[in-house]
């Protein structure tokens, strides 16, 4: 069993579901571009919005894109109270 996520000798995934599912309008699923992750939507305990992000596909188990968070997140957004400054900034 893989020790890490995503598993990084998993081959992507080729077959599109995701790529379907994210097109579907107010659907759970989307894919942002900025970051290049597919992430699902939903509510946490206290039924606030939260997102998970999906590292690999439901059908297949093909991997997802490499994210693009380290290189287009600034750390120091998450310092100091700022969190959710870096989710905001505009494209």
């Amino acid at each position: 069993m893989p020790s890490s996520i995503p598993n990084l000798s998993a081959p992507l995934c080729e077959c599109g579901l995701l790529k379907g599912l994210s097109q579907i309008e107010k659907g759970p699923l989307f894919f942002d571009e900025r970051l290049n992750e597919y992430r699902l939507r939903g509510w946490d305990s206290g039924g606030e919005p939260t997102e998970w992000m999906v590292y690999h596909c439901l059908f297949c188990g093909g991997r997802t894109p490499g994210s693009r968070r380290r290189k287009t997140i600034d750390p120091s957004d998450f310092m100091y109270g700022n969190e959710g400054k870096a989710m905001n900034k505009e494209k």
